[in-house]
């Protein structure tokens, strides 16, 4: 959809010469391929799942390395056509321990809870641990959960919590020899004495008494540290080899967050793409970097995707016509498009 607003070419230029040296220094550095650019910000995670997921197909048969480096590897530029703003849309591999996977799905939950929080009038920030011990991980893990689904049903916290957010966080003890998994529960809830909690969550249990409980004060604070741990329950790079892989096996096929209550309102699961055909392709990341020092069309677009601003539909006319040809008549564009993809399931944004 045109915008009724013009921007004229000294105006653009303008706008490219005003470049701040950060925004010019993240453009400059762009790598050719989307994937570095991704996995530049988590290079340890990354070598660390890497490793795994090749130990995890060599025992299994399976091909989960392959698609761990095929993610990222296919994107490009596309505009709303409503808003005028500029996001790049990739592949993706939805691997548990794929670090970039993660951030697109932290960045999703944080918004949701973010906006689920801002309903609840006095949210709790509640911690509930297992004493340390010795036992399998898998032994403490089934009894942890056991525990948290009969504490709810007990009649002072179900009289004193309405609902929330649960996810699942483990650590191990200094000494490497004992694991150490616990529960955090963002909570819509009447005040709850710590003392009767620590009682309650003992009865429970039958040797676990130590919990925390505090008033939500910064909710953007809460919301980060919920998003980072329901996107994945741990850090690979601060466990060992072997670790790892028992953490992995372990949590196969587990819930690793979950809602209840009023906290069933807050939508953080993964969706399909919808209102794909807003988007419009402008295209390839690769043609992108490879004519940003030459294209003043190239140059716009990414000057407006790191900014997060609009971009007018004269200044992408020519790319919107040649990469969209099944809405219109093909134009003329400077940039060709070495592949396309057929499968898009993220929009991510610097």
């Amino acid at each position: 959809m045109e915008s009724t607003r013009t921007i004229s070419d000294a105006q653009k230029a303008t706008s490219l010469c005003l470049l701040d040296s950060i925004e010019t220094t993240a453009i400059l550095q762009l790598p050719h391929c989307y994937a570095d650019y991704r996995r530049s910000k988590h290079l340890i995670e990354f070598s660390c799942a890497r490793q795994l997921y090749e130990e995890l197909d060599h025992a299994d048969l399976k091909n989960r390395v392959s698609q761990l480096n095929s993610c990222r590897q296919y994107a490009y530029f596309a505009r709303n056509s409503e808003t005028g703003k500029i996001r790049v849309i990739s592949n993706s591999c939805h691997l548990r321990w794929c670090p970039v996977c993660s951030d697109v799905k932290r960045v999703r939950i944080r918004s949701a809870v973010s906006e689920w929080l801002s309903h609840v009038r006095r949210p709790k920030f509640i911690t509930l641990t297992m004493s340390h011990t010795t036992i399998a991980i898998e032994t403490q893990i089934k009894k942890l959960y056991r525990a948290f689904r009969l504490l709810r049903q007990h009649k002072f916290i179900k009289q004193a919590m309405r609902g929330g957010i649960w996810f699942f966080q483990i650590k191990k003890s200094k000494d490497g020899n004992r694991w150490h998994p616990h529960l955090h529960i963002v909570a819509d809830s009447d005040f709850i004495d710590k003392r009767l909690l620590s009682l309650e969550w003992f009865e429970t249990t039958g040797d676990s008494y130590i919990v925390d409980i505090q008033e939500v004060k910064k909710e953007d604070e809460v919301s980060e540290y919920v998003s980072r741990y329901c996107s994945k329950p741990c850090k690979l790079s601060d466990f060992t080899k072997t670790d790892r892989h028992k953490i992995a096996d372990v949590l196969h096929g587990k819930r690793l967050c979950g809602r209840f209550g009023t906290g069933a309102k807050c939508d953080f699961k993964s969706r399909p793409v919808k209102g794909t055909s807003e988007w419009q392709r402008l295209g390839n990341w690769s043609d992108f970097i490879s004519n940003r020092p030459f294209d003043r069309t190239v140059q716009s677009i990414m000057l407006a995707w790191v900014r997060d601003e609009p971009v007018e539909y004269d200044i992408c006319k020519a790319l919107i016509l040649q990469e969209n040809p099944e809405t219109t008549v093909p134009a003329i564009s400077p940039i060709v498009p070495k592949y396309r993809q057929a499968y898009f399931v993220d929009f991510v944004h610097l």
